[in-house]
Formats: C-alpha cells, structure tokens, sequence
C-alpha cells in the first residue's frame, strides 16, 4: 500500500478519483436498489426514508446495516480497490461526505434535485448520479420544480 511519504502524481491522482466515482456510483446503485425490495425496505431502508424532503442530516440517518455496507463500504471501496495514495483517498473521502450531505441538502447542488424526486417517489434516481440510473432506465430528472 502506498505511503504519505511515496510520490504523488496529480495525473495519477485525478485517474484514481475518477475511478472511484464509478465504483461508488456501481456499489451504491446496486446496494440501494437491492434495499428498495419489499422486506428489505421495511426492515433497513425505511428509517432513512422518514425524511420526505431530506436536509443534510439526513444522509447519515440510515439502519446500521444500510449505513456500513452501502455508505461506508462503497466509499472506501474505491479508494481500496485503486491502491491510491492516501493524499487521494482522504480528498476522496472528504468530497464524498461533502457531496452526500450537498445531495440530500435540498439545494441544487450535487444533485439534490434529483435525489429529492427519489425520496418523493421511490422508484427512480438510486446511484449516486454517475451512470447506472441512464444504465437501467431508473433516472429521474427534475424541470422547472417538476419531476419528469
């Protein structure tokens, strides 16, 4: 594993972060469509869904099941599966909590609008904005305040 005190190589770096959107958009997708079935969504996801129009706070407001294999684990997936150097995965990590709380912040930022219609509706916009909802027809776009 890298060490703080190896090279770091910016062009390097941004190749690794751009690997780790995919992975996280790949892991989170898949673990939060899984928790949109039926029992699973009474028994973990549920809770995190309480917030109708979610704020910040709300991202980390989940079952302890859903909170460590799908928001935990997917973030430091990345950073795990690249071998990136810890200059990388810390930044990683802080824009992933930062873009978490922008998404369910209610402002256009981060994609907020799009995760809004997904706490509105349940049925659209489960990754993290990247590629898989375009991928399985599950994306959701919001225009002039309406979802379409």
């Amino acid at each position: 594993a890298p060490a703080l005190s190896d090279h770091f190589d910016l062009k390097i770096a941004f190749l690794h972060f751009v690997c780790c959107t995919f992975i996280i958009d790949i892991w989170f997708y898949s673990t939060h469509y899984f928790l949109h079935w039926g029992p699973l969504y009474k028994w973990i996801h549920k809770q995190h869904h309480r917030f109708k129009a979610p704020c910040a706070v709300a991202c980390t407001y989940a079952n302890p099941i859903e909170y460590n294999i799908g928001n935990v684990l997917g973030v430091i997936l990345g950073p795990a599966l690249t071998n990136c150097h810890p200059i990388t995965g810390a930044f990683w990590m802080t824009f992933s909590l930062a873009a978490t709380c922008g998404s369910h912040s209610g402002y256009f930022v981060f994609g907020a609008r799009n995760h809004d219609a997904h706490h509105e509706f349940l049925t659209c916009n489960y990754g993290t904005d990247v590629f898989m909802d375009k991928l399985f027809g599950t994306k959701r776009k919001e225009k002039g305040g309406k979802a379409y």
